[in-house]
């Protein structure tokens, strides 16, 4: 088997071009390494995962950011769809969290990355694109340590006002209102996510937590989630205007960056440095 890239979500197997018999010119067309996703199939195919497919790469084609993996091209034969994209060695950010010491980052540590992380999905937000499942997995580190979001099967382009429909996401970070089967807005949802993503990198383990998904769904819509005592008030504001319980109320990816009423929030997102591995 080919070894994994990444866990890039719907039914694509993602690994380094150099281990993929694709043709010469398409991997050499953006000049560095390539990690190929690999659909099996794709022509036989129904019309439905077709066109979840082709959403997920009109979306990558779409951005353009220092903190987004980078398109780089299709190739379709007829055993496989390829998908080509920037290759990333410098593992996900679920494995930096847990492999650090205590389990979990500082708030410097922290607050560097999710401000790349809170960049990216700006310019994705910006762009009326919702991502859908941002997670620890989803999100890998180059080999300078800079952040770049991945996997975009589960996202979508709709518009400011519009509602999702589709049930999708990973448990744990999947807020209340898909859990009720409601149309909701993607834009929050996104939010949520991100709070729970900021939440593992600062506890090293989930706000919500249950015996089963029954008993985890159960917790997310009650709400309730124990913070450290050891964060500062600043980290502790801003989880709580991600992970509330309301769509309308929490923060959106503007004022989690620089709306002038959360002062204190962009405080806790300020300075430039970033976290490099030794």
């Amino acid at each position: 088997m080919h070894p994994r890239y990444g866990d890039f979500g719907g039914k694509g197997n993602t690994v380094p071009a150099s281990h993929c018999a694709i043709p010469d010119r398409l991997s050499q067309k953006s000049g560095n390494p390539v990690a190929v996703k690999i659909y099996e199939g794709f022509r036989s195919m129904n019309k439905d995962r077709k066109a979840v497919i082709v959403r997920e790469i009109r979306v990558m084609r779409r951005l353009s950011h220092e903190s987004i993996v980078k398109y780089a091209g299709i190739y379709n034969e007829a055993k496989a769809l390829y998908v080509l994209m920037q290759f990333l060695n410098g593992g996900s950010l679920h494995t930096l969290v847990k492999n650090h010491e205590h389990g979990k980052l500082s708030e410097e540590t922290a607050r560097n990355l999710f401000k790349q992380i809170c960049n990216a999905v700006n310019h994705m937000h910006a762009r009326s694109i919702v991502h859908r499942d941002l997670k620890l997995e989803n999100i890998l580190l180059d080999s300078t340590g800079r952040i770049k979001v991945i996997d975009f099967g589960f996202s979508s382009i709709v518009k400011h006002d519009a509602r999702c429909r589709m049930r999708c996401g990973t448990p744990s970070y999947m807020p209340p209102e898909i859990l009720l089967k409601k149309e909701y807005d993607g834009f929050a949802a996104d939010i949520w996510s991100l709070g729970v993503v900021l939440y593992a990198m600062l506890h090293g383990g989930y706000p919500f937590r249950g015996n089963g998904l029954k008993d985890l769904y159960a917790k997310i819509l009650q709400g309730d989630f124990p913070l450290s005592m050891h964060l500062s008030d600043a980290a502790q504001q801003l989880l709580c205007g991600m992970l509330t319980l309301q769509p309308v109320d929490r923060l959106t990816i503007e004022e989690i960056l620089c709306h002038p009423c959360a002062l204190y929030r962009a405080k806790w997102l300020s300075g430039d440095s970033f976290w490099a591995p030794g």
